[in-house]
């Protein structure tokens, strides 16, 4: 049974993606045991996560919050979200095939993202994917590629980042 998990982080502006994610699901699973699970985050207005959540049928929930996203997003089949900088790192912590619509005023997004599906561990959305037609044929074409996993990635950056301190401070 495919999950598919949408987000847009921290993000306050997501509801253009997850109104789309929730109007191709319907499209993509009509006749299928799938599930969508819709995470708004902490930011989006509230008549946005109201009308997001009015949209919800029996196989697509939409909640603000889950305090184990985590571990949704590592078992699900699908990621789509905004390309934001902590869900970037979590779509590489998960190995989860993904689906970024990075936000149009963060030039850095943008270019994270570029740089992750030049590495294979994302695709990249553009407004023109987010016709609910276009997303549905999307979804069942990323769902049906095989995808590798999670990347060779170090993403223990902190810690190199307090060791090369330590040196240099010693220094």
């Amino acid at each position: 049974v495919p999950m598919i998990v949408g987000s847009p982080g921290g993000e306050s502006v997501g509801k253009p993606l997850l109104e789309s994610a929730i109007n191709a699901f319907k499209k993509f699973s009509a006749d299928s045991s799938a599930r969508l699970m819709v995470y708004t985050g902490p930011y989006m207005a509230e008549k946005d996560f109201a009308y997001l959540k009015s949209l919800a049928d029996q196989r697509i929930t939409v909640e603000k919050f889950a305090s184990d996203f985590l571990a949704f997003m590592a078992a699900a089949d699908l990621s789509i979200s905004m390309g934001g900088y902590n869900t970037s790192m979590d779509i590489l912590t998960c190995g989860v095939p993904a689906l970024v619509w990075p936000f149009g005023h963060n030039r850095e997004q943008r270019l994270r993202a570029q740089r992750l599906a030049e590495r294979g561990a994302l695709k990249i959305l553009n407004d023109e994917h987010l016709k609910p037609d276009c997303l549905a044929a999307i979804l069942a074409q990323t769902l049906s590629e095989p995808h590798p996993g999670k990347l060779d990635i170090d993403l223990d950056g902190a810690a190199h980042t307090a060791r090369w301190l330590e040196d240099w401070f010693k220094r």
